[in-house]
């Protein structure tokens, strides 16, 4: 927990932290981050010295709302209470003019000393990349003034990693709440047509894909710009594959197919941003780009496939005027004709729906 030091508006954000010493916890911070934006605010008032607090074992809404890419200037508490219900019940911290849940397990106060010459080392750490990451170095650390906790508190953890066949909370929780984040900012920036919006948990919402129903050529790179072009995107988002509405974006073969039969990397359809605000952590990432303390954040090459129908070609006269020939399947009726025999030839009862 974190605030402004003009507005006093708190941000309450999920960062890692590393026990370093009795009294010092180095972070992992990027300066595109809202806790960097506090950083970057406080150094620009004239103090090296952040108040924080760090909050451990609450109900479920701290960590999901914590991970969320809330819009900057709204305090995650307030986004917290919305999802419960009623408000957090909060309590002011002993040594720092901050609040914290009144249930919360363990609390940590401090102050984020963001003097390099105070850095302590940090990292590497198991990520929800689901690869050991974040290079040891120097970090901003919080210097401890107090920790108050419950009587036989509960240390909360999580299994951290998104990868094949191990989801973790992280990437569950991140899959939805990045998805249901992109489909706000398309909203925001006017983008028309969107009907369905997803990110798999297995990558925990670094690809997002978008389905929509096209009114215009190129809406595609118009919701890919919209999405890289918001803080949402600091680390996430890294390719974009927009589909048709005929396409079931939860359905990862569906997609493939679409890649297949309707990308054309010599009509535009394959684009990279290059060189954008990007993900650390990402091991793809060089080393010298992944330096928090030297450029305040990673750097992507982002890739948008657009994975619609082409509507720059040409109306098909021979298609009836169609840009794309009709798909393949058989009419309903003979569908219908041929389930009704299936037990009668010895299969299984086909599934429907």
């Amino acid at each position: 927990v974190t605030k402004d030091p003009t507005t006093g508006i708190m941000n309450v954000g999920i960062y890692r932290g590393m026990v370093a010493a009795r009294d010092q916890i180095p972070i992992l911070m990027w300066r595109a981050q809202h806790i960097g934006h506090h950083a970057t605010a406080w150094e620009q008032g004239g103090s090296s010295k952040m108040p924080i607090a760090v909050a451990i074992g609450w109900e479920p809404s701290l960590g999901f709302t914590g991970g969320t890419p809330v819009p900057k200037g709204m305090c995650e508490y307030d986004a917290m209470g919305a999802i419960r219900g009623e408000p957090v019940d909060l309590v002011k911290c002993e040594t720092v003019d901050l609040y914290v849940p009144a249930s919360a397990e363990i609390v940590i106060e401090g102050y984020l000393d963001l003097d390099p010459a105070t850095y302590v080392m940090e990292g590497p750490f198991a990520e929800f990349t689901g690869y050991v990451a974040g290079d040891r170095s120097p970090k901003p650390t919080i210097f401890v003034t107090a920790i108050t906790h419950r009587n036989d508190p509960i240390l909360r953890g999580t299994i951290e990693g998104a990868l094949p066949g191990s989801y973790s909370e992280n990437a569950i929780s991140s899959s939805i709440m990045r998805a249901g984040t992109a489909w706000n900012v398309l909203d925001r920036a006017g983008v028309p047509g969107v009907t369905d919006v997803w990110c798999m948990p297995v990558h925990a919402g670094m690809n997002l894909l978008i389905q929509m129903k096209q009114s215009y050529r190129n809406q595609a790179k118009q919701a890919a710009n919209a999405i890289w072009g918001s803080a949402a995107a600091h680390v996430r988002y890294k390719h974009i594959t927009v589909v048709d509405d005929d396409i079931d974006i939860h359905d990862y073969a569906a997609v493939d197919w679409a890649i297949a039969y309707r990308v054309n990397a010599g009509e535009n359809d394959v684009l990279i941003m290059p060189s954008t605000f990007g993900a650390g952590l990402d091991p793809s990432v060089r080393r010298r780009d992944r330096n928090a303390a030297l450029f305040g954040t990673g750097k992507w090459n982002r890739v948008l496939i657009d994975a619609t129908i082409n509507l720059d070609y040409d109306p098909d006269p021979d298609l009836g005027g169609l840009r794309f020939p009709p798909t393949v399947w058989p009419e309903q009726r003979d569908v219908d004709a041929a389930q009704a025999r299936w037990s009668e030839l010895g299969f299984d009862k086909p599934k429907t729906g």
